[in-house]
């Protein structure tokens, strides 16, 4: 039931107490994924972990935000692997729509077969599309910043006069 799947998740977090293999054996017999998720991620098998997110859960909302939280460059790959070659044409979508910058869209877009429906494609493509004008338009306020920030610390170094000449020599 859910308060046990609550009340189980919480002491797997909480506690250090327990033999991490063992857990899992009993997780996995049971079938709880979610415990299965957490424990294998600790044990250090993200590969698998994020496996039984697609394959076991079909949950690719999971599946991204996993990847997000690893920041791992290989654990992304696969995930663009197995969605590109899975059937449901809602994990392309559910990447396109969250992937944000965390991998290059173009990766993902070069991995579609040329033959695969989409359903939402338009809609995804003019978000990417939105959050990469979105994000170059912060690169280019952050350099402006920067830059102003640059030449008001260069005047304020002018006006101090000759510890100015001996703090620019070094």
């Amino acid at each position: 039931t859910s308060p046990d799947k609550t009340k189980l998740m919480r002491f797997l977090r909480e506690s250090t107490s327990y033999p991490i293999d063992r857990a899992y054996e009993v997780c996995e017999k049971r079938k709880l994924y979610e415990a299965q998720v957490y424990l294998l991620t600790h044990m250090g098998h993200s590969v698998q972990a994020l496996s039984l997110l697609v394959d076991e859960i079909g949950d690719i909302s999971a599946a991204i935000e996993f990847c997000k939280e690893q920041d791992d460059k290989d654990l992304w790959d696969n995930l663009l692997d197995k969605a590109t070659k899975s059937k449901k044409s809602s994990y392309i979508t559910g990447l396109l729509q969250n992937i944000g910058t965390h991998i290059n869209p173009k990766e993902l877009i070069a991995k579609i077969p040329d033959n695969q429906k989409i359903s939402g494609l338009r809609d995804s493509l003019v978000k990417i599309l939105c959050d990469y004008k979105l994000q170059i338009n912060l690169s280019e306020g952050c350099k402006r910043v920067f830059v102003n920030d640059t030449v008001s610390l260069s005047k304020k170094m002018r006006g101090l006069g000759g510890e100015e000449c001996t703090l620019m020599r070094r």
